[in-house]
């Protein structure tokens, strides 16, 4: 039996960008529970969205391009909601032939430059967000422009058996499975400085809390960054993929970290966040529930930069005392 609709969602972007259109796919399947929903991503997070509930399907692209988006000329949706940035968003729609025309069966909600009803989001157009800026988050935003209801940002996720198996086993290789507290730590993005914590500060937090024990997650390629780190009593370092990193997640009380990823994905799973914000104004992006911000004190800050241009550590400003004492008072909360 064909669905009674066919939608087509479209976000390219970082982990959080994804995550983040959520409560978007949520909205959709409860107005149109019988639709097909359709999710068009980067090829690394095809895996990631898989596991989200209101996905039917995914088409993972290896880049933006006219050439490779022309595979969807194909289908025909009866509605795209398309949350990509500025020229990309273009392009995505002249490709895939989602211009609103007379005579066509397209109804697009677009967030793009050349929209008559649309919203640009770009760091170059950054007075356009004015109306955004301190009462609406780009989630919100996103639900604006698919005109659903926002709610939480709890990413609806259905684990894989090879993700929680790994998990598993390396919990009960470490023997792991009932410490707590389990505290998970994540403070080094790639090609990201200003968003990075110096490993030697991370290396005094774990040592001044020897009664917690810290889960280190970073991606296998960021090795290099957590070897001093390895051989601490209190503190197990966990190379994993995004899949994986999920499940560990679960197990833990607590995530510490920077701006990336695996914060992201720490809301996703619903665990209480200790936010180290550096570079990344905290009013321009969604202030996940259950999270505590420690912000930098630079006259400079926040910025969008993922490297300074001024030659500053952005997080040095924020002092491995003032760190000890967060965590501590979180977990005494719980």
């Amino acid at each position: 039996m064909q669905p009674a609709m066919k939608i087509l969602v479209f976000r390219l972007g970082a982990m959080g960008d994804i995550l983040y259109t959520t409560p978007v796919l949520r909205g959709l399947k409860a107005r149109y529970p019988d639709s097909e929903l359709t999710y068009v991503t980067m090829k690394k997070w095809r895996d990631l969205v898989k596991r989200n509930l209101n996905v039917d399907r995914v088409v993972g692209l290896p880049y933006c391009h006219p050439d490779v988006l022309g595979r969807l000329k194909r289908e025909k949706f009866d509605l795209l909601i398309n949350l990509q940035e500025g020229k990309q968003a273009a392009q995505t729609c002249h490709a895939i032939q989602a211009e609103e025309r007379r005579g066509n069966d397209w109804r697009v909600d677009c967030i793009a430059p050349d929209a008559e009803t649309g919203l640009l989001i770009s760091r170059e157009k950054k007075d356009q967000l004015a109306q955004y800026r301190d009462h609406m988050s780009c989630t919100e935003l996103f639900c604006t422009v698919a005109d659903v209801e926002p709610d939480s940002l709890t990413f609806d996720y259905t684990p894989g058996w090879f993700s929680s198996w790994r998990a598993h086993h390396f919990l009960r290789k470490h023997r792991l499975e009932k410490r707590k507290p389990l505290v998970a730590l994540h403070a080094y993005s790639r090609g990201c400085k200003s968003r990075s914590w110096n490993p030697k500060r991370v290396l005094e937090v774990i040592r001044a809390l020897p009664r917690v024990h810290f889960l280190v997650l970073n991606h296998p390629s960021d090795r290099e960054q957590t070897r001093c780190l390895e051989g601490q009593q209190n503190a197990t370092v966990a190379l994993f993929n995004f899949p994986v990193q999920a499940e560990l997640l679960r197990k833990c009380a607590l995530f510490v970290g920077i701006d990336s990823g695996p914060r992201n994905l720490a809301s996703a799973m619903g665990i209480p966040i200790l936010w180290l914000c550096g570079s990344t104004p905290p009013n321009l992006v969604p202030f996940f529930e259950n999270e505590e911000a420690l912000t930098v004190t630079h006259s400079c800050a926040p910025c969008f930069e993922l490297n300074c241009p001024l030659n500053k550590d952005c997080l040095d400003g924020i002092s491995v005392q003032r760190v000890v004492e967060a965590i501590v008072r979180n977990l005494q909360q719980q």
